[in-house]
């Protein structure tokens, strides 16, 4: 049975359909192709200090 490590699993991109998938890698072209879904957990961050700051209106008018 295949575990999450298998190299095989399926990745958010391969659900998506032709045309979302060309919108998707157009957009994760705008961050040196760096697919947020297949990043290691290592290179994400804890430290609340490092993300981005997020103010009232950016949750509201989202």
């Amino acid at each position: 049975m295949a575990g999450k490590s298998d190299k095989l699993q399926q990745t958010y991109r391969d659900t998506l359909d032709v045309t979302s998938k060309q919108r998707y890698d157009d957009k994760i072209g705008l961050f040196e192709k760096q697919d947020p879904y297949t990043l290691e957990k290592h290179r994400w961050t804890q430290d609340v200090d490092k993300w981005a700051s997020v103010t009232y209106p950016d949750i509201v008018n989202y």
